[in-house]
């Protein structure tokens, strides 16, 4: 192929090897994928160079503190040589470094810690009743010289209430402050593994790369199109509800997937096969690294896009930076509802450690998933896909909370800042009474929402469109169309026509 017709390639069909002109002066990106499970010596030695990098390197990333304080509980698993049995270890504010441990539960786990089994973790886990997954997972903190691995099925009590409660309301600062996450990307629960075999690739179609202005020649792959990569949207983890605080939290995560090893950490992101994060929609929205785009500690969205400031004076800047951030929580609301929680119950528990990181940079005060300094903007949320699914009666009927599906907010604009809502309604009070005392960002037992704003007649007409047609549904009493009613739940959905008061901005 003449370099005259050559165009950048961003599909993940074209692979080159690394030494290849078609690779460095053709601009391919991709490379054949590895034929290790990722527990070679390679495997190991290219992981060891990203953890490095990050290390070295990068400003913004958290670096490691010998003094930071173990969790309550951790596995140490011993010296690297595997000498000596892995245990549960009560940690009594002892300090030091420690790996966590981000995987799918898949609805069971054969091994975990309960009050009639906690004496015996802490004398002895042998590595031949842990499930592959645990077992691979302490191979892979040995092999990084760490001493402690926190597992939550392990070092967290299953079936008492309050210890559940109580490290629960801390996971996300056990996340946090970790040396290492290693995630089980491609593993459907814990007898998966870490290390899973490699599905081999069917035969690439070889085209030759000639570049005739500078003598070069080479070659460059077309994979077969029969063959699908792993698509990180899609993997047993990636969908789990949990996880996203897991991955957004940890400030080093190396993940092991069903085709390859993945790096992620606050200032970059690699795959094995040199492919970029974002490619077949690995990436969030707007072509960034997963936790440059969410992650509160990174740069804000829009921050440095002089077409966006451009309108902005600088008086303003206060207000565009904290517009900036709240569309962070409102991006990382609509992502975390796309995923799936076991527990229903586990909705408001399972964000908490994001919410407690956003209120440690904003100072705002936490509502059952909405923020009482936007509170007014916080409620115009709706569900992408009106069901059935109320998950709690209990919770107050103007948090998402209370719903299950995906939730999109009014102020959000694919690409753009988020919206400004305007003040012609205020809040008058808001109160709430938690449900237990151990996570301010937990469950509440009950609340009150007084707002005060106009109220204005319509008339509401059914429409058979789908809702991103965004027909109007609501009317004024002489007929001219105002917007578009957005029901929580199928079954409100009003028949024929009616005359209601609706709230209005």
């Amino acid at each position: 192929m003449s370099d005259s017709h050559l165009t950048p390639f961003d599909s993940n069909a074209y692979t080159s090897k690394l030494d290849d002109p078609a690779a460095w002066h053709g601009k391919i990106e991709g490379r054949p994928l590895p034929l290790s499970s990722g527990n070679s010596e390679e495997d190991f030695k290219l992981a060891t160079k990203w953890l490095q990098g990050c290390l070295q390197n990068h400003a913004t990333c958290s670096k490691p503190n010998q003094e930071t304080t173990l969790p309550t509980r951790v596995i140490d698993v011993g010296p690297s040589n595997g000498s000596t049995e892995p245990y549960l270890l009560h940690s009594n504010g002892r300090r030091g470094l420690y790996i966590a441990l981000s995987h799918s539960w898949g609805g069971y786990v054969s091994l975990t810690t309960t009050v009639g089994t906690l004496h015996e973790r802490t004398r002895s886990i042998p590595c031949e009743s842990l499930p592959k997954t645990f077992r691979e997972a302490v191979i892979v903190t040995r092999q990084l010289g760490i001493r402690y691995l926190w597992i939550d099925s392990l070092c967290i009590v299953q079936d008492s209430k309050d210890d559940w409660e109580k490290e629960s309301a801390v996971m996300g600062d056990i996340y946090a402050l970790s040396f290492l996450t290693i995630a089980a990307r491609g593993a459907e629960n814990s007898t998966s593994g870490l290390f899973i075999e490699r599905e081999p690739e069917p035969s690439s179609c070889c085209l030759k790369y000639e570049c005739a202005e500078h003598s070069l020649s080479g070659f460059m792959y077309v994979r077969s199109p029969a063959f699908q990569l792993e698509r990180l949207r899609d993997t047993p983890l990636d969908t789990r509800g949990w996880v996203l605080q897991e991955r957004l939290l940890s400030p080093r995560i190396l993940c092991y997937g069903r085709h390859q090893l993945y790096w992620e950490c606050g200032e970059s992101a690699f795959r094995q096969d040199g492919k970029a994060a974002d490619v077949t929609n690995d990436g969030l929205r707007h072509g960034f690294n997963f936790k440059q785009d969410l992650s509160f500690n990174g740069p804000l969205l829009f921050s440095n896009n002089p077409v966006f400031l451009r309108d902005y004076q600088p008086s303003d800047l206060p207000q565009f930076e904290t517009r900036a951030r709240l569309l962070q929580w409102y991006n990382v609301v609509t992502e975390y509802t796309s995923r799936h929680l076991t527990y229903q119950s586990d909705k408001l528990p399972a964000i908490s450690g994001v919410a407690k990181a956003f209120r440690k940079i904003t100072g705002y005060t936490y509502l059952a998933g909405i923020w009482k300094e936007d509170l007014i903007a916080g409620i115009a949320w709706r569900v992408a896909t009106p069901s059935n699914d109320l998950i709690s009666p209990i919770l107050p009927s103007w948090t998402w909370a209370r719903l299950k599906g995906e939730i999109r907010f009014w102020g959000q604009r694919p690409g753009l800042p988020l919206a400004m809502i305007d003040g012609s309604c205020e809040l008058i009070q808001v109160a709430r009474n938690l449900a237990g005392g151990h996570n301010p960002y937990g469950d509440i037992r009950d609340a009150e929402l007084r707002i005060r704003g106009r109220l204005i007649e319509v008339t509401y007409r059914a429409s058979q469109k789908p809702v991103d047609e965004f027909p109007s549904t609501i009317f004024s009493t002489n007929g001219v169309p105002i917007g578009r009613i957005h029901f929580d739940l199928q079954s409100s959905t009003l028949q024929n026509t009616h005359t209601v008061r609706m709230w209005y901005e």
